[in-house]
Parts: structure tokens; C-alpha cells; sequence
């Protein structure tokens, strides 16, 4: 399957740099934003919406969850896979991921191994599309 745009929205330098390169050496399309603000303004211009979006748990102006929950919302963008990264290991965060009405179809606790995170991403879209089919 051919890899897909991914959006990477994380505040961190350094773990958007190691993000970026590890998914673009993966295969991936990458787009990227320091924030949630950020991220607005670059799929606002997209003139479709990612496949994908790889959210980080704390952003500056809000919390990684309250942007996933806000692009869900929105019919431009509720198809894409949102998976939030760096989520704490504790239950209570990762179930208020996975339940929080059903925002995020995957999470990843740190340190996430990319090659982890590129191979769930790619097995959530072959769902997705073959769901669409």
C-alpha cells in the first residue's frame, strides 16, 4: 500500500524533527505544526484532508485530546486516523483516549518506537479504506 500524508502536531523540536524524518524514511507524506493553532491554519489551506494525523497529548494553546476531539467534528477532516503520542502510561489517560467519544483510533505512550507507530498508522488506514469500499 502506498504511504500516506500524515499530519504531526507536536510542540517539541526535537520529537517533531525525529517524527518527521523516521515517517518520511517510512515512506510518508508529512506535513508538520508546532501547535494546535498551527495545525488549523495548515488544513485550512490543504486542499483535502491528511489520512492521518499524529497529535502530541500536551500543545501549548490546549491539550492534544481537546484538538482531536475539535477535528473529529469537523466533516473536512473526520475521516482522517487521529492517534495522540506521548499520552502518560497511566489507564486512566489511555482510556480517556480510547472512550472519549471514540476520538482517536490509536494512542502511543513514550517513548514510542516509529517504527510502531508507522506500522499501526498504515494497518488503521488499510481499515479504513477497505471499510469504505
Amino acid at each position: 500500500m502506498p504511504r500516506a500524508e500524515i499530519l504531526v502536531v507536536d510542540a517539541d523540536a526535537e520529537t517533531q524533527k525525529r517524527l518527521r524524518a523516521g515517517l518520511r524514511q517510512e515512506g510518508w507524506r508529512v506535513a508538520a505544526a508546532f501547535g494546535a493553532e498551527e495545525a488549523r491554519k495548515i488544513l485550512d489551506i490543504l486542499p483535502h484532508s491528511p489520512d492521518a494525523m499524529l497529535i502530541a497529548w500536551s500543545l501549548p494553546e490546549q491539550n492534544g485530546l481537546s484538538l482531536a476531539r475539535e477535528l473529529r467534528k469537523n466533516p473536512k477532516w473526520d475521516q482522517a486516523v487521529l492517534a495522540l503520542h506521548g499520552v502518560p502510561p497511566d489507564r486512566e489517560a489511555q482510556y480517556e483516549v480510547l472512550e472519549s467519544d471514540k476520538i482517536a483510533s490509536a494512542y502511543f505512550t513514550q517513548p514510542a518506537r516509529l517504527a510502531e507507530i508507522a506500522a499501526r498508522l498504515e494497518g488503521l488506514l488499510r481499515t479504513r479504506r477497505a471499510a469504505a469500499r
